[in-house]
C-alpha cells in the first residue's frame, strides 16, 4: 500500500497494478499504513485518527477511530484484523475493536509525559493476547490485552515476537 496525501493505493505484487484506491475524507494527510496478517484489512493513521480499510471490497469502517489533540506515531493491526493499536506522542497506545471502534484499553508508558518521546512501535502478538509498545530511545513494554496489565519492561528500545507468540526478541540500536 502506497500513501500520497489523502489517499491510499493499494498495488498487487504479481501484476504490478493498483487494485484498490480509497480516500480518507477531509481528514489529514495519511501518515501510517499496517495491513492485517490475514491481508483483509488495512489501517490508515493521519495525525489524530485511524480508519480500517476492508481490502475485499474496498469500504472504509463506519467510524473512524479519533484521539483529538495527539499525534499518531505508531500503527498495528492484530493478524485476524479485529484489534486496531496506535501509538502517540503523549506516550500512551490505544486499542480498539475494529467492529465496534471502542477503546478497549489504554496503555501508558512509565515515564512522565513531559520526558519527550512517544510510542514509537507497537505490535501485537501472533495470538492477538499481548501488546508490545516502544518508547525510543528508552524501553519496551509488554501489556496483557485481556487485563490490560502491564507485564513487562524491556531495557531495550527495539522489540518483536516469535511466530508462535512464545518469545520476546528486544534489542538496542545505536
Amino acid at each position: 500500500a502506497v500513501a500520497e496525501g489523502r489517499n491510499v493505493s493499494v498495488f498487487e505484487l504479481g501484476n504490478n497494478r493498483s487494485t484498490q484506491r480509497s480516500a480518507v475524507g477531509g481528514r489529514d494527510q495519511v501518515r501510517e499504513l499496517a495491513f492485517s496478517e490475514n491481508g483483509r484489512q488495512l489501517a490508515i493513521g493521519g495525525r489524530d485518527f485511524v480508519d480500517v480499510l476492508s481490502l475485499p471490497d474496498g469500504r472504509l469502517a463506519d467510524r473512524p477511530l479519533s484521539v483529538p489533540g495527539t499525534q499518531l506515531t505508531s500503527l498495528a493491526l492484530s493478524r485476524d484484523g479485529k484489534t486496531v493499536v496506535g501509538g502517540y506522542a503523549d506516550l500512551r497506545a490505544r486499542v480498539w475493536t475494529v467492529a465496534s471502534a471502542e477503546l478497549i484499553m489504554t496503555a501508558k508508558e512509565p515515564r512522565q509525559p513531559d520526558s519527550g518521546g512517544a510510542v514509537n512501535a507497537v505490535r501485537v502478538s501472533p495470538d492477538g493476547r499481548f501488546l508490545l509498545t516502544s518508547a525510543f530511545p528508552d524501553d519496551t513494554e509488554l501489556w496483557d490485552l485481556t487485563s490490560g496489565g502491564l507485564l513487562y519492561s524491556f531495557p531495550n528500545p527495539f522489540a518483536g515476537w516469535s511466530a508462535d507468540s512464545q518469545l520476546v526478541l528486544t534489542g538496542e540500536g545505536s
